[in-house]
């Protein structure tokens, strides 16, 4: 009996939480879900999280790592052949900008100069000659350049009376051209309008609406039947494409990877990169060595991305592994551009060489002719392919798209029905819309328009343009009689020799004798060696009485210790943040107590992929400040910091506490003893998740984090429930 009794109990204590909780839940519904009690999407619920408003100061910054590089390393050599004569530093010698480092012997050079130096001091003293015995021709000459601007001065006026005579002529003419259009215009607005008019009539009175709309609808339900019924077959043949196209790249793969790598070799020899059996390396490219520096440049770049794709095929599990033949496809963009590149400047060497006994350049050039060809193929298509073959991903994917296709015909088959069933219902043919012809008939109207109007822009374009040549030849006839008053005053100081030829030729021999004798002093730097900045000597391959030659792989190497630069990667979350010109703060693992300061000088816009995380990295330099005495090298690591914003104590708020009217004005929610406040605020730059606020609040106050609701609060208060506000 007491067990009976317990139960009773343990039910009646279940229903009265039950009903308490009805009841709590009745009274707070609409502070909870939002007025009305819906769940769904098109009511706002009302958020409970608080927070109270407080001083926060911020100082961002990102943070770096990179290795030191000196900034200012050059190599020099003589480009000329001789013997030297004079080493006047020595390794680790410092020197200054100008500076002679090292001289070869220059005879034939300072021969060269003296030779210039003679022929110069002749043609000066043969115009003096010349100026000397114009000197009685010269009042001759004024009274000649006076009667020419005389002359001129009349024709010039003869020549304004008939422009405007022209322009008057040519301006009636621009006008009657300009009536036509018009009588044109309305001519052709009259005609359209007739056409429009005749054609809502038909659209009014045309029967034959719905059986037109018949035999399209069946035609389309014949396309979607035929769709329908040839799926499968429809989706073999894309699939046989798409088999075909990855077949075929593989196999093209596969032969480039092996074909390449003996073009690559083969090159290499002629351009004396490797050894091998081509001996006419001196003879190749003799005439312009200088293909010789660009085939090497974008050799050297194709062999670095003929690695990659290499790589990259050996993961290639067999001819339908798309995703590593696309990606194989990807990594060889670079190569096939480099490699054409190479192969055509190849090609120009050829071109170029000298021919010897054993030695047919255009023989040896058909060896590549083959691989040029291909290069210039696959560096045009390979991005096509690439994308052919990501858009057929796989089987399944094709069999989606095709039945995407199928339910879009089914779908306008749809519409057209409903289409008919619209029309037979309405029959509105009465009603003030235009079908496509119609619209038709009023673009026409707008351009007819349109083209009058741009007539008129133009015909008082050219009315202002012959106001301006009329200017033009005012001014032109002004410059004339300024220019007669200049030979006058001329005339009177007999200073004229400008208008004679002997004259002109003796000083233009003059100014050639002066061009040469500079050109000769600077045929004299090509045999010496001169400092190009400040900075100190590391490497000295000249000795006094070595002969070298313009081949000679010798050379002077100088570096300006003072400008020491740092490598740094910044990943892709970081580079939005950083600018160049921005300063950082440097600590170098060689100098920990010490933090230098530097700036940001160059950023590389093109990304760099990590093969293993696939984060893009931005190649960047920061160029080190004043470092004093310390001693720096190329390859210490360095932690750097770059100051990205800061903003001092101030009262600021969480983002998701702001909200916005539709007027733009900021506003947050205030809770004050149970109650709620919407109060608008004035908000400052955002920094850390947070707004800085400016006005309108108090550090202390209480505001709710997080306010679904709040678009749906007063000015008034509202308490929030009648529980102590639960719902706030």
């Amino acid at each position: 009996m007491k067990k009976i009794r317990k139960k009773y109990v343990f039910i009646f204590a279940i229903l009265l939480l039950i009903l308490i909780g009805a009841y709590f839940t009745y009274k707070n519904y609409d502070s909870w879900f939002g007025k009305g009690g819906n769940l769904d999407g098109d009511s706002p619920q009302f958020g409970t999280l608080e927070t109270i408003v407080e001083k926060k100061s911020f100082n961002d910054e990102v943070e770096l790592t990179g290795n030191t590089k000196i900034k200012n390393e050059q190599k020099i050599k003589f480009n000329t052949s001789g013997r030297i004569t004079e080493v006047r530093f020595n390794v680790g010698d410092t020197v200054k900008k100008g500076d002679l480092i090292v001289s070869i012997e220059a005879s034939k050079a300072e021969s060269e100069i003296n030779k210039a130096a003679t022929e110069l001091d002749k043609s000066r003293r043969n115009l003096a000659k010349i100026v000397e015995d114009l000197r009685d021709s010269k009042l001759k000459t004024a009274v000649l350049d006076l009667e020419t601007a005389k002359m001129s001065i009349l024709q010039k006026e003869k020549d304004l009376v008939y422009l405007k005579e022209k322009q008057k002529n040519d301006l009636k003419s621009k006008e009657n051209e300009m009536q036509t259009a018009k009588n044109t215009y309305v001519i052709e607005e009259a005609k359209l309008k007739k056409d429009l008019a005749v054609s809502r009539f038909n659209k009014k009175n045309d029967g034959n609406s719905l059986v037109e709309k018949n035999i399209s609808y069946e035609k389309q339900k014949r396309d979607y039947e035929d769709f329908k019924n040839n799926f499968q077959s429809k989706l073999d043949k894309k699939l046989n494409e798409y088999q075909l196209k990855l077949e075929n790249s593989y196999y093209d793969l596969e032969k480039d990877v092996r074909d390449f790598e003996k073009v690559l070799n083969d090159m290499g020899e002629v351009i004396g990169a490797k050894k091998g059996s081509f001996s006419y390396v001196e003879y190749f490219s003799a005439k312009n060595s200088s293909n010789i520096g660009k085939i090497k440049d974008y050799y050297y770049k194709a062999g670095g991305e003929f690695e990659k794709i290499s790589s990259a095929f050996k993961k290639v599990s067999g001819k339908n592994d798309n995703k590593n033949i696309v990606k194989t496809l990807e990594e060889g963009r670079d190569f096939y551009d480099n490699a054409y590149l190479a192969l055509t400047y190849l090609q120009q060497g050829f071109d170029d060489s000298a021919e010897t006994n054993g030695f047919i350049p255009s023989e040896h050039a058909s060896r590549f002719s083959s691989a040029l060809s291909r290069a210039s193929s696959m560096r045009s298509t390979i991005s096509s392919t690439i994308d052919e073959l990501k858009n057929f991903d796989s089987p399944e994917k094709i069999k989606k798209d095709l039945e995407d296709e199928l339910e879009k015909q089914r779908i306008a088959l749809e519409n057209a029905e409903i289409e008919i069933k619209k029309f037979i219902d309405e029959k509105d043919y009465g009603s003030n819309t235009f079908d496509a012809s119609q619209k038709n008939i009023l673009i026409s109207l707008e351009d007819l328009k349109i083209n009058l109007n741009q007539k008129l822009l133009d015909y008082e374009k050219y009315k202002k343009n012959v106001e301006d040549e009329y200017r033009q030849a005012e001014i032109a006839l002004e410059k004339e009689k300024i220019a007669l008053k200049a030979n006058e005053e001329e005339f009177q100081k007999l200073k004229n020799l400008s208008k004679n030829d002997e004259y002109l030729s003796a000083e233009e021999a003059v100014k050639q004798a002066e061009l040469n004798l500079e050109n000769a002093r600077k045929g004299l730097e090509n045999y010496i060696i001169q400092a190009p900045f400040d900075g100190v000597i590391t490497k000295m391959d000249y000795r006094v009485g070595d002969r070298i030659t313009e081949n000679s792989e010798q050379y002077v190497s100088i570096v300006d210790p003072k400008l020491i630069e740092i490598l740094v990667n910044i990943n892709q979350t970081d580079i939005v943040k950083v600018k160049k010109g921005m300063e950082t703060d440097i600590i170098l693992d060689t100098y920990p107590d010490k933090t230098l300061k530097g700036t940001i000088s160059e950023i590389d816009t093109t990304p760099s992929i990590d093969e293993n995380t696939g984060i893009s990295k931005f190649a960047s330099r920061i160029l080190i400040g004043e470092y004093g005495d310390l001693n720096l090298y190329t390859g210490m690591r360095a932690l750097i910091k770059v100051k990205i914003s800061t903003l001092p104590e101030s009262i600021v708020v969480p983002f998701s506490a702001v909200n916005s009217d539709e007027d733009g004005r900021k506003y947050v929610t205030v809770v004050s003893s149970g109650k709620k406040e919407k109060r608008y605020v004035e908000v400052g730059e955002p920094i850390g998740g947070y707004y800085q606020i400016i006005s309108g609040l108090e550090e202390g106050e209480k505001i709710l984090e997080i306010d679904y609701d709040a678009s749906q609060i007063k000015e008034e208060d509202e308490k929030f429930g009648e529980f102590g506000g639960f719902g706030g």
